[in-house]
């Protein structure tokens, strides 16, 4: 199956898939890394490694659990492995006799354990090996299976994720409007200050431009207006980069977080911090679906 990998994936999925001799049950939630949590019947215990491997290869994120089951046999019987059932009834005999314990063994006992003592024939035509190539006919499936519903899922998350950008884009746009502004706010109630405290006396323009310009230094944030630019245009670039983008927009996410508290503690703005708290809204938005990016 083809996949258009330039988009977003969610790590939420689930895929199912069955063939003559296995049936693959997959589930994906969030994680930082890509956990596998396999059940597998005890004949694909030997390629546990390679299935890890195979998953790993096509998945880069997300906790996967992996169950899968042997399809029953539509025409012939199962056999019981009776000497292994033997041994166990032996072995549990001897522990019984060690610690005084009544034998009462029966053939109830031997139902828990039952899917290791039984074989089918199909079961019997193969190793482990040559389990690989059907198992991974139904692994891929389910596999496939699982990253169209991420995908899915993860064209919703972008659509969501990219429309919060734009939204803290459009805010920082009216920020930058207002820098400028801010300065000569400050200087007219500066100099109103002054003459109503000093009455009819002359203010000294050096000394009143000197006042504003210590203030202008200090609440100047167009440093932090075009870091906040960078971080903008970066995430939605990264939206639209292949691969596993995930960790690359939370940290993205962190950085437009600092550079807006570094806003809101240098701006006396009131339309300014009122903004601020606006994007700081629609950045929360993202972190919470950002957690769900592969």
């Amino acid at each position: 199956m083809v996949y258009n990998f330039f988009m977003v994936m969610s790590m939420t999925g689930y895929g199912l898939s069955k063939n003559d001799l296995f049936q693959v049950e997959m589930r994906s939630h969030n994680h930082r890394f890509c956990e596998i949590l396999l059940r597998l019947p005890p004949q694909l215990i030997p390629l546990e490694h390679k299935i890890r491997e195979h998953i790993k290869n096509r998945i880069a994120r997300g906790r996967i659990q992996v169950v899968v089951e042997c399809e029953p046999e539509e025409h012939g019987t199962l056999t019981i492995d009776q000497e292994t059932a033997r041994r166990f009834i032996t072995v549990l005999r001897d522990a019984g006799n060690s610690l005084n314990l009544q034998d009462d063994l029966s053939l109830s006992h031997l139902v828990p354990v039952v899917r290791g003592l039984t074989t089918s024939p199909k079961e019997e035509r193969y190793t482990p090996e040559e389990f690989w190539e059907p198992f991974k006919e139904a692994l891929d499936k389910a596999i496939d299976n699982l990253l169209v519903m991420r995908a899915e899922e993860g064209q919703e998350l972008y659509k969501e994720i990219l429309k919060r950008l734009r939204n803290i884009r459009q805010l920082l746009e009216e920020v930058k409007e207002r820098i400028d502004e801010v300065v000569a706010e400050y200087k007219k109630k500066l100099s109103k200050r002054i003459s109503e405290l000093l009455a009819n006396e002359k203010i000294e323009g050096d000394r009143l431009n000197m006042e504003v310009a210590i203030f202008a230094e200090k609440s100047d944030i167009t440093e932090e207006v075009v870091r906040l630019t960078s971080h903008l245009e970066q995430a939605e670039q990264t939206l639209n980069t292949e691969g596993s983008i995930g960790k690359r927009l939370d940290f993205l996410s962190q950085e437009l977080n600092r550079e807006l508290n570094t806003i809101a503690s240098k701006t006396t703005s009131i339309k300014i911090i009122q903004n601020v708290i606006a994007m700081k809204d629609e950045l929360e938005k993202i972190r919470e679906q950002v957690q769900n990016v592969e």
